[in-house]
């Protein structure tokens, strides 16, 4: 998660190309990741293609009639094949396990791998998180046993199906491609899969780069002469504190859910032996039937650990800002030991009245009640008291980066600001981009991480003025940038308390030489001014002439014959020559060159190489001075050569795009602008939110400030909570003069009330109403009332669902 500025609205989607031979579908998704990269600067994007092949097991499965009887046939997990697509396939008739066909698996993301690669560091091709026993192997791989199939043929083949895919990213990205484990850091998996790699001369290193840590059930590996679960024997000193239930399951303190322990990762990343382990006891960190782990399981040694939902879903939790940091400091400190899991507290809210507190053990396993809670709080020894109520938000749904919760105005009543800390250390250490001259004047306090550098946002370049201060008292900032503004214009400031993109402040700048900027950044403050770029600024700056003006070709213009030409204007430098370059790729990566010029001093150039047909290039030009000093390229330009099919779906560009006008905009939309229900104040933030359902669509979706968010009542696997209840719970009283609600057209309320209270046990309604509501409810109060406590409490829905739920609300 590299901040380069303030999140804009969702943050950064995965890329999820289609497969097999829709290619016009693939089209589509490249020219989307091309301008997430070009106008937002996402040069680290996801590669996601699980719901695709769940929906298409032509594309890879093969399905094995293992018992010879077409009237037997396993239940294969959802996120393996999709159950009525299954049901569907005359293929699956009778079958009793499912591989993969690793040479149709490998055809079906070829084409993918190689069009998105120039864009795509991170690749989740498949979930099989419940290992074996998803693809009907059974929990050990040996259901089969009796007729020859066992879990090495699983282990073998799995590892053959994840080797082509990482294979293909080798090759079409050696550079940056990462690949995730396809399954989890389960017990189940690691002792079937991991443990047996060097044994079938399978090693780990030659399939996955990432793997994924999921909390889960904990069992024995033990069975009886019966075949029956019993009971490790080591088990407990390695989890203590709990018991076997009937079944042989181990609950600690009575929950069954864990998060996989990192340092067990980190033992078998480091590859390293009993011998010289350090980081924990040999004769206790071991199976449960006391067989000691197999450290040297063909790992690499530099594979990377990722918690594939960020400790957010059903059933387990821990708060988002919490993750990020843990893997910030924590996990960076795994290799000397000093990043093991620590003592926590966590409070978990179990209704608008009640809390309880819940001490963490030393091996950092949560708790079953932190994720059926709506909110959680968490008192770190290392970080403190800081987080506030920031439990149970979605970071992520399925790795698409919401950013829910992190950002969240609520999640950020002094003292608590984890976000603010995120983007401390991004502005600090992560964000990157060209360098541009500061200078700091003699007012500055040396106490703030400061930095300048060009940034793309929203299409538009922009000079970034970056300001991290991790002291307990404010500092000044005081600098100087030594570019000349020809004219006045708007900077953007992100402050401390800044959110989001459009949460900006503007300032007026220019005209001038030079531009000084001064601002007492506050204690733990993070600040960011966006210096809109002036053409030609920063060549100015750095005596290098000017980037040219691309003319011809314009954008997604069609060569149907011949080598194609180039066009450009000068830009402000009177005397200078060029350089033109010619690429596969909008990122021009020098594995993508076709071709880079000689210097030229016209304004014009043919290529000299032939292009070989039917594909889509790129192209740029740059200045340069008498002195060889190279200036700033051009902003690239596509065409399209004797490609004639891609023409007709994408004509040329001969002018810029059209605003989408306000008519365009879907109607939830046109009422939150209207209403200003994105950009109020609201009471609401400076309360902790409370409602029912707590899954996908999370109560503080409602007053995140984003319409195109929204809170509903589920629970899980399509279950609704009602009579349904939505609230605030504030530390203090405050006065509450108006409520305005922007319903879901989907799940509108039949009935519902609008109420305060005190205590939370009695209610005053506000507003009581009996009928579905229009599409934005607005109760304006004649006079203030004073209350501790609000609810949205809703007894019918207009759907036999009885879904309901809201875009925004908004107290004042």
């Amino acid at each position: 998660m590299a901040l380069l500025g303030v999140i804009n609205g969702k943050g950064m989607p995965t890329i999820g190309p289609s497969l097999g031979p829709d290619q016009k579908s693939l089209w589509t998704t490249k020219r989307s990741a091309e301008n997430l990269a070009l106008r937002w600067g996402y040069g680290h994007q996801e590669f996601y293609t699980i719901w695709s092949l769940c929906g298409r097991p032509d594309l890879w499965a093969k399905f094995v009639d293992v018992d010879k009887n077409p009237q037997t046939e396993s239940r294969f997990q959802e996120k393996a094949i999709y159950e009525n697509i299954r049901k569907t396939d005359p293929a699956a008739k009778g079958a009793d396990v499912l591989l993969y066909d690793v040479e149709n698996y490998r055809k079906a993301l070829e084409p993918a791998i190689r069009a998105l690669a120039p864009y795509t560091d991170f690749y989740y091709f498949k979930c099989e998180q419940t290992g074996p026993s998803g693809q009907g192997f059974d929990r050990d791989g040996e259901r089969w046993a009796s007729f020859g199939l066992h879990a090495n043929d699983w282990a073998a083949n799995f590892y053959e199906a994840c080797k082509v895919a990482r294979d293909l990213v080798i090759k079409y990205n050696p550079d940056n491609g990462r690949v995730q484990e396809m399954n989890h850091w389960r017990p189940s998996i690691r002792h079937i899969l991991f443990d047996t790699a060097r044994g079938r001369q399978q090693p780990m290193g030659d399939m996955i780069d990432i793997l994924m840590t999921h909390f889960t059930s904990l069992y024995p590996y033990d069975r009886d002469e019966n075949g029956n679960m019993v009971p490790g024997n080591t088990f407990p000193k390695q989890y203590p504190g709990g018991q076997f239930d009937a079944s042989a399951a181990w609950h600690a303190n009575k929950d069954r859910r864990y998060p996989e322990i990192a340092i067990d990762f980190n033992r078998y990343r480091l590859g390293r032996s009993e011998k010289d382990m350090t980081l924990g006891d040999p004769e206790i960190h071991r199976w449960g039937n006391g067989e000691a782990f197999d450290y040297r399981a063909g790992f690499r040694g530099d594979e990377m650990m990722y918690n594939s939902e960020n400790g957010i879903w059903q059933g387990y939790s821990a708060p988002s800002p919490y993750q990020f940091l843990q893997g910030w400091f924590a996990y960076g400190l795994l290799p000397t030991g000093g990043g093991e899991p620590r003592d926590l507290k966590i409070t978990t809210r179990q209704s608008l009245t009640q809390t309880t507190d819940i001490h963490v053990n030393v091996y950092g396993h949560w708790i079953e009640a932190a994720g059926h809670t709506k909110r959680l709080r968490t008192v770190d020894p290392l970080y403190g008291d800081f987080f506030g109520w920031t439990g149970n938000e979605h970071c992520n749904s399925g790795d698409y980066i919401n950013m829910v919760g992190i950002k969240d105005h609520h999640h950020r009543r002094p003292p608590f600001d984890a976000y603010g800390l995120v983007r401390r250390m991004c502005y600090a250490f992560i964000t990157t981009g060209p360098v541009v001259p500061a200078y700091l004047n003699e007012e500055h306090d040396d106490g703030l991480f400061v930095k300048a550098m060009v940034q793309v946002f929203d299409g538009s370049r922009y000079i970034g003025l970056y300001a991290a201060n991790f002291d307990e008292k404010p500092h000044k900032l005081d600098v100087t940038l030594a570019v000349p503004l020809p004219e006045e214009s708007r900077a953007m400031v992100f402050d401390d308390r800044a959110w989001d993109w459009k949460s900006s402040q503007s300032l007026k700048i220019g005209p001038g030489s030079r531009l000084r900027y001064r601002q007492s950044i506050p204690a733990l403050g993070a600040w960011l001014v966006l210096i809109p770029m002036p053409q030609g600024g920063l060549a100015q700056t750095l005596d290098l002439p000017a980037p040219p003006e691309p003319t011809s070709p314009v954008p997604d213009a069609v060569v149907a014959e011949g080598a194609p030409s180039f066009q450009w204007r000068a830009g402000d430098t009177v005397e200078a020559s060029y350089v033109v370059e010619v690429a596969r790729e909008a990122l021009f990566r020098p594995r993508d060159r076709v071709e880079l010029s000689e210097v030229l001093d016209t304004h014009h150039y043919t290529m000299k190489h032939s292009l070989p047909p039917r594909a889509r290039y790129f192209w740029r030009v740059r200045a340069v001075d008498a002195h060889g000093g190279g200036g700033q390229w051009s902003t690239p330009q596509a065409f399209t050569y004797q490609w004639p099919e891609y023409a007709e779906a994408y004509p040329p560009q001969v002018a810029a795009p059209i605003a989408v006008p306000e008519s365009g905009k879907p109607p939830w939309q046109r009422l939150a602008d209207e209403h200003r229900l994105e950009t109020t104040e609201n009471l609401a933030w400076k309360g902790e939110i409370f409602g029912s359902g707590n899954r996908m669509q999370s109560p503080t979706r409602a007053v995140d400030g984003q319409a195109f968010s929204s809170w509903n009542n589920d629970t899980k696997y399509g279950k609704f909570v009602f009579p349904a209840q939505w609230c605030v719970v504030w530390p203090q009283p405050v006065k509450v003069s108006s409520v305005k609600i922007l319903w879901d057209q989907g799940t509108i309320p039949n009935k519902f009330a609008i109420q305060v209270s005190d205590d939370a046990r009695e209610w005053i309604d506000l507003l009581k109403s009996d009928q579905p509501p229009e599409p934005f409810t607005k109760l304006e109060l004649a006079q203030p009332v004073t209350a501790k406590y609000f609810r949205l409490y809703i007894t019918a829905a207009t759907n036999d669902r009885e879904s309901v739920g809201m875009r925004e609300l908004v107290i004042e």
